[in-house]
């Protein structure tokens, strides 16, 4: 694998990314239902404390608890999946706008190349034009 390519170091930092996720993942679940409980019995005990209010309220908070823990808990099941999904939807939509088969970091980065040495051929015929009369 050449280490100046930058194909070869995306797919470097995927493959751990993939490896950190699957690892990191048991924690981040155990942290989150540890935090959601603990949100849940606060919410509990903040409702029969106050007493005078109504139980349509508290059902309420209820859902938007279970709705909002379940959007993090989504996030951290699929999340990894998730991003590298909407990264190459990305790239797709570049494909498609400029035309070329297939974008990557390597393809990028010498497209961007091209475009500067292309303007910095301009300029140096800019110059030259200065110093006498170009047609």
């Amino acid at each position: 694998m050449n280490p100046q390519n930058l194909d070869s170091i995306a797919t470097q930092f995927q493959i751990a990314g993939a490896h950190y996720s699957a690892v990191i993942q048991p924690y981040a679940l155990k942290l989150f239902f540890a935090l959601f409980l603990i949100d849940i019995v606060v919410t509990w005990i903040q409702y029969t404390a106050e007493g005078q209010v109504d139980p349509s309220f508290f059902l309420g908070r209820m859902l938007k608890h279970v709705l909002s823990g379940g959007f993090v808990f989504l996030m951290i099941i699929n999340g990894f999946a998730w991003m590298y999904l909407v990264i190459q939807s990305f790239s797709r939509i570049g494909s498609a706008i400029s035309g070329l088969p297939a974008l990557s970091p390597e393809s990028v980065l010498q497209a961007g190349l091209s475009m500067a040495s292309t303007l910095d051929g301009q300029h140096s015929h800019e110059e030259s034009c200065r110093e006498r009369p170009c047609i």
